[in-house]
């Protein structure tokens, strides 16, 4: 049983048309820009199933995107099995009816759980029931198509428990031992539970005893006085209320212990504090008297450095691998996002001050993954990328793009900086997986173009992924005239380096002056090596493939000379990849 779907209308950065956003597995990443509404998308999970009772909330004009039209959230539950019926069995107020439907609904997979928030702008603060075709003031509990009218606040905290880690960790908000927070309520639930509470109770019996004894006097004189001018029955002095140790709670302070010294958590780092924290609210998640939960955590990267970011991953993966715990993250983090499957990836994007929402879950989760790694993760952040073969390509356009003028006669024009655009350059490692990136993208609706060696169209033994890869775009496949294949493929926004790899447009001199080795040992060299430049320039530079293109991005830009990748990187810049010639 778990969070499927939710839908979000006219709620801040969402219009009255509203977005839906599917939940396909135990765990899900918000990714996208800042200021895109991922974090509205937490509220508003926390509006309808946080601490505070949903028909009592009030919310500010800026909370709407359109005051004239009512907010409405609507929270999704399903993935109901079998065994969950014990639990929702035992929900107040169940009818036999409602019993007898599930069993059935249970069984061909219709059972649902929903619950609805709407809420007009300056409307009475009260809950009525939805009526048809009305748009009234409700908060609406469906129980597989059962409308719920008693006890809804204890059906609604029953069937599940959000906690919400925000971007901003304060251990003073998140690490209080009050009531009102997620921790406070796992210290109060394991303190209670625990085989010693009998005794720390009769403990703390005995020193309030004591307490009173030392304070007899003092409380004798305070009574003389107090019932001169009121009504006092009796004056006591007690570490809790009614010798509940849980309110000793109110007072639990976190230490971290370096070495032999003990800190307490206020004097150590931020990364410290955030792991903590986080670590607190994974405790909470697997404290035994929870039930379904929903954990929310923004930017848990924060703060955290790399090696503790890769474990952050694999700690939320462990989270959501019990079925009763969900887990959504919002993230600006590669090796985070290289965790999740395609299908579990949610890009928030706003369009016109509208948060718009993409996704695709029919992404085949098994075939993507194996390629999906940090330094590729970066299409799912992208607006526009372009796929290249290596890492010859990826750090030649990552850098030469820094020091080519969009204008290149005039010297105080702006550089060709793709970062700008929100550009990226993705590698492919392996050109046969093209097709599979193409399909990613376009799933997020990120614009691609690609840059590949000649090789990919002349190869026989690259045919079959050319073929495959002329049916995914569009075009006929054939090997009789390949200047119409490569300019079919131009059409499609995929550009064929007509010379070969991109090494080749490198000129011999160029390359002996930047390598430092003679003229004749380059040309030598590359003869050497016939229709595979790539192999050369391994033996000229001494280095391999990534080190080699540093080497060369390097020189021109020490050099600040015209290099030869100017034209195509400004046709990048411009998105006139049709007109790019190599």
């Amino acid at each position: 049983m778990r969070i499927t779907k939710i839908i979000i209308k006219n709620y801040r950065s969402f219009d009255s048309t509203g977005q839906q956003i599917l939940f396909p597995t135990q765990h899900a990443a918000l990714v996208g820009k800042n200021n895109t509404g991922k974090t509205n998308i937490f509220n508003a999970l926390n509006l309808v199933l946080g601490n505070k009772n949903p028909a009592y909330i009030n919310f500010e004009e800026d909370d709407y995107f359109d005051s004239s039209q009512p907010i409405e959230i609507r929270v999704v539950i399903s993935d109901i099995s079998v065994g969950d019926k014990t639990r929702l069995f035992s929900l107040p107020g169940l009818t036999k009816p409602m019993q007898g439907a599930l069993n059935g609904k249970i069984n061909d997979g219709t059972a649902d759980i929903s619950f609805l928030l709407r809420k007009n702008y300056d409307a009475p603060v009260e809950t009525i029931e939805e009526e048809s075709g009305d748009v009234q003031d409700t908060f609406e509990i469906k129980l597989w198509g059962f409308n719920v009218f008693r006890k809804k606040e204890d059906i609604r905290r029953l069937i599940m428990k959000i906690m919400v880690v925000p971007a901003v960790r304060n251990y003073k908000d998140e690490l209080t031992a009050s009531k009102w927070t997620s921790y406070g309520q796992l210290m109060k639930d394991v303190l209670e539970n625990s085989l010693q509470y009998p005794s720390i109770k009769a403990d703390l019996v005995s020193l309030n005893t004591k307490i009173q004894e030392v304070f007899m006097t003092e409380k004798t004189k305070l009574l003389e006085g107090a019932r001169v001018v009121s009504y006092v029955d009796d004056i006591s002095f007690q570490l809790t209320k009614d010798n509940n140790p849980s309110e000793l709670l109110r007072n639990l302070e976190v230490f971290i212990k370096e070495g032999a010294r003990n800190f307490n958590i206020e004097y150590v780092g931020t990364g410290t504090q955030s792991a903590i924290i986080i670590g607190m609210f994974e405790l909470v998640l697997k404290n035994k008297s929870s039930n379904n939960k929903f954990f929310c955590i923004d930017e848990p990267e924060a703060f955290i450095h790399p090696h503790g970011i890769r474990y952050l991953g694999s700690l939320i993966k462990n989270v959501s691998s019990d079925q009763n715990t969900q887990v959504l993250i919002s993230t600006h983090s590669l090796s985070l996002v290289a965790n999740f499957e395609p299908i579990e990836i949610i890009r928030v994007d706003k369009i016109d001050g509208k948060t718009i929402i993409k996704q695709d879950v029919s992404l085949t989760a098994a075939h993507f993954k194996r390629f999906i790694h940090q330094d590729n993760a970066e299409i799912f952040f992208s607006d526009r990328v372009v796929f290249v073969e290596g890492a010859t390509e990826k750090h030649l356009f990552g850098n030469l793009d820094k020091i080519t003028k969009l204008q290149p006669a005039d010297q105080d024009s702006i550089d060709c900086n793709f970062d700008r655009l929100n550009l990226g350059i993705i590698r492919l490692d392996s050109v046969d997986s093209i097709v599979n990136y193409i399909k990613i993208a376009r799933a997020f609706s990120v614009k691609y173009a690609a840059v590949l060696d000649k090789d990919f169209i002349t190869d026989p033994s690259k045919q079959n992924k050319c073929r495959e890869l002329c049916q995914e775009v569009g075009i006929t496949f054939q090997t009789t005239d390949l200047n119409q294949l490569i300019n079919d493929f131009k059409t499609k926004q995929i550009i064929i380096n007509n010379k070969g790899e991109i090494e080749d447009i490198f000129s011999d001199q160029e390359v002996a002056n930047i390598s430092g080795k003679t003229l004749t040992y380059v040309q030598s060299t590359k003869a050497a090596h016939i229709n595979k430049t790539s192999r050369a320039f391994k033996q000229i530079f001494g280095a391999g493939k990534a080190e080699y293109a540093i080497v060369i991005a390097d020189y021109y830009k020490a050099n600040l000379v015209a290099h030869p990748l100017e034209d195509v990187i400004r046709k990048i810049y411009n998105d006139d990849i049709i007109n790019i010639n190599f």
